[in-house]
This record gives structure tokens, C-alpha cells and sequence, in this order.
């Protein structure tokens, strides 16, 4: 996969239904080291890192991590309910694609596209090329159509939200 340029954080973009965010404290896993803008899940009761086009996301890593052992250290997590829309650009290998299209507007809360990101950079983004998933719905662009990289709101899908 080509190098994603960008340096945009996902993080909380607002709460679709105007409710207060949910955050839960929880400890982390052993010898996770991430940055904030992380997503996460929980492993054997623990929160790790989420890998590309994630099986499970628990939510929205709100600080840095290092820990040692499991359990020694906790973490603040925006939890991705169903009304948790994150703030995250798209991106595709191909620059000349890597914009939000007239074509993606038609997609607004109805096609899912894949989550990934740049190993421990804590830059997550809408992946256009992948096709093997289903993370995450475009739910209200924020970029202007056209934008590279352009930022969108957008819901973890249900299959893989790991609190409903």
C-alpha cells in the first residue's frame, strides 16, 4: 500500500442524537504503545490496537499509551456507539482518487468502506482502495466534494462496534 500523506487524527466529530460523548477508563493490554486517535478494542478484557480493516473497535483512544504489563496502566476510550460519528479523512493509493467524490455523495449512510491506517502514526483514515470490509459508513462530509484527503463524518458499523 502507497504511504498516506496526511497527518489528521481521527477524533470525535459529534454525537449524531446530541447526547454527552461515552468515555470509559479502562486498563491496557500488555506492551501496547500507541499514540492518541488510536482505535482500540478490548482483548482478553484488556484495550489494544485496532489492525487495518478491524474485526472489533471498541472506540477512540483519547491519550498516549505505554505499558508494561497487563493491566498496569490505564487509558481514557471514546467509546463508538451507535451515535459516535468520528471525524477521519479518506484516502485512496491512487492521489487522483484520494478526494470525496460526487460518486461517494450517492453513498452517504448507505455504502460501507474500510478503516486503516499508518502503523504507529495514530493516523487512521477512510481506505477507498481496500474492498475486503465493511468498518465504517459515511454518515455528512465536512470537506468541500473534490477535497484530497477530505475529511468526513463517519459511524463504526455494527458488525464489528464492539458496544452497540
Amino acid at each position: 500500500m502507497a504511504a498516506y500523506a496526511g497527518t489528521y487524527h481521527a477524533r470525535l466529530g459529534k454525537m449524531i442524537d446530541a447526547t454527552p460523548p461515552v468515555i470509559w477508563t479502562l486498563s491496557l493490554g500488555a506492551t501496547q504503545t500507541f499514540v492518541a486517535g488510536e482505535f482500540v478494542y478490548r482483548s482478553g478484557g484488556y484495550v489494544v490496537t485496532c489492525a487495518d480493516s478491524p474485526t472489533m473497535v471498541l472506540g477512540l483512544a483519547l491519550e498516549a499509551a505505554t505499558s508494561g504489563d497487563a493491566g498496569a496502566y490505564e487509558v481514557k476510550v471514546l467509546i463508538a456507539t451507535a451515535m459516535t460519528a468520528f471525524k477521519i479523512p479518506v484516502h485512496h493509493t491512487t492521489p487522483a482518487n484520494a478526494v470525496i467524490e460526487i460518486t461517494d455523495k450517492g453513498k452517504l449512510g448507505s455504502s460501507s468502506f474500510d478503516l486503516a491506517h499508518v502503523a504507529g502514526t495514530g493516523v487512521w483514515y477512510i481506505a477507498k482502495h481496500l474492498t475486503t470490509a465493511d468498518d465504517v459508513t459515511i454518515q455528512q462530509f465536512i470537506d468541500p466534494l473534490a477535497t484530497l484527503n477530505g475529511k468526513v463524518l463517519a459511524t463504526i458499523n455494527y458488525a464489528i462496534r464492539e458496544v452497540a
